[in-house]
């Protein structure tokens, strides 16, 4: 008994872990010409993209969040830099092909980027986003996001806290702990 829960403890702690090395994105707001997210974690756990730029950082708009332009691109511009140890390169573009999206470039490959609760502003030269939207739905991806199958996704921005899978899965060892104690006990 006592070796099963030290390998359940460890598993959960392991995985626990893992969960934290991905991407977290929170906060997400929105006015009709800017978008503003705080960012947490590592690219560690996340594939390359299978397609070029590697070293883009992509937002795609879903649901009835996009009032834009069915067509063109307009400049954009960052408050800072999604992550610390990366610099942008270029500020990018927001508009619709395939799909409307923004995309900001990076120096570099973004296969070690590390964010710090960095809280980032993305400002549109136009009014692209409704205000009115009753569903708004925000993808952040690693890749170009004008292509559908291409990118890596990375996470949806939800304006509320959603547990990590390891948080969730630490309450669940919490409750079979309980459980098992009391079993023990009544014998």
């Amino acid at each position: 008994m006592k070796l099963t829960s030290t390998i359940l403890i460890l598993t959960a702690s392991l995985w626990a872990g893992s969960a934290n090395a991905l991407l977290t994105f929170s906060d997400v707001s929105y006015t009709s010409n800017s978008l503003t997210f705080t960012v947490d974690g590592d690219m560690s756990g996340y594939d390359s993209p299978s397609f070029w730029s590697k070293n883009q950082f992509s937002i795609r708009y879903k649901g009835d969040l996009w009032a834009g332009p069915t067509s063109g691109y307009h400049s954009n511009s960052w408050s800072t830099s999604v992550f610390d140890n990366k610099s942008l390169s270029y500020g990018g573009n927001t508009g619709n092909w395939s799909n409307p999206y923004t995309w900001s470039r990076y120096t570099s490959s973004l296969s070690d980027a590390i964010a710090s609760m960095r809280t980032v502003t993305v400002n549109f030269v136009n009014n692209y986003l409704n205000v009115n939207a009753n569903n708004a739905i925000v993808d952040f991806y690693w890749g170009n996001g004008q292509y559908s199958s291409n990118p890596t996704y990375l996470a949806t921005g939800t304006t509320a806290a959603v547990p990590l899978p390891g948080t969730l899965m630490l309450l669940a060892l919490g409750a079979f702990g309980l459980v098992a104690s009391r079993k023990l006990k009544k014998a």
